[in-house]
């Protein structure tokens, strides 16, 4: 091999090293509490929060009360590895819509784990780089409400993920 071609290999291991490692610190950790974004998400657009839970573990489900709707909003925090699926599937009534919601992706059944699996991989090499809004943390949104409730449609819940989002002071 030539030797400026290895220098050039060098060069580019060399930069996207340093890259990494100064956007690394910028990078906000797993620790983050995310449920501070999703109250001041779900009042921006009028809802009330009825009930926090008392225990800090991830999968607990945040209540709403929504303007003209039937019954209560339902916001679960669901790890990405969908371990405590089977118990969140249970949150809500008979013939409640049901979302599923990560970053900038949403689906109406449970998402395929690979899908989910990439698409935080894929955000997650991006904000090495700084070139992703998102913070692709281990959570995923599942929603549950009444049919009509259309409230919780014209939410956009992508900016829970968002950086600057994230940072800013939770609600009073």
């Amino acid at each position: 091999m030539k030797g400026w071609l290895l220098h050039t290999i060098f060069a580019v291991i060399l930069i996207t090293s340093v890259a990494a490692n100064g956007r690394a610190g910028d990078v906000l950790s797993e620790a983050v509490d995310i449920e501070p974004a999703i109250i001041r998400a779900a009042q921006s657009r009028g809802m009330t929060l009825l009930k926090k839970p008392a225990n800090t573990e991830p999968d607990q489900t945040l209540i709403f009360d929504a303007p003209a709707c039937a019954r209560p909003v339902l916001i679960s925090l669901l790890f990405v590895t969908f371990d405590q699926e089977p118990l969140v599937r249970e949150v809500g009534e008979p013939g409640d819509l049901v979302r599923f919601i990560y970053l900038d992706r949403s689906w109406s059944a449970l998402p395929n784990r690979l899908t989910v699996f990439l698409e935080r991989k894929k955000h997650q090499a991006l904000e090495l780089f700084g070139l992703t809004p998102y913070v692709p943390l281990r959570y995923m949104l599942r929603l549950s409400w009444a049919p009509g409730c259309e409230i919780v449609r014209s939410v956009d819940w992508r900016i829970v993920w968002k950086r600057d989002y994230l940072a800013q002071p939770g609600p009073s």
